[in-house]
């Protein structure tokens, strides 16, 4: 296994925490590797349906974590009423 490491500006980090967030991913890292390594396969003529069916669960995980991040402040809004 090998290590890589590159430099973000401050912005950048924390655009790329938002999406760690969202996407529910387990780390910084492992965002950053599905990240990179989502754009190899692409580019390397990766089968398009393998392709597109993996964009579309990371798509609903990304749903589901919007979700559970923005329930809970529809409830509380609810509740002031």
């Amino acid at each position: 296994m090998r290590v890589v490491m590159f430099r973000i500006s401050e912005p950048e980090f924390e655009a790329i925490r938002t999406a760690c967030e969202i996407t529910g991913a387990r780390s910084f890292s492992s965002f950053a590797r599905n990240a990179v390594l989502s754009q190899t396969s692409a580019s390397a003529g990766a089968d398009p349906v393998n392709e597109l069916q993996s964009r579309v669960g990371r798509l609903e995980q990304s749903l589901q974590a919007l979700h559970s991040i923005l329930r809970p402040r529809q409830v509380r809004a609810i509740a002031s009423d």
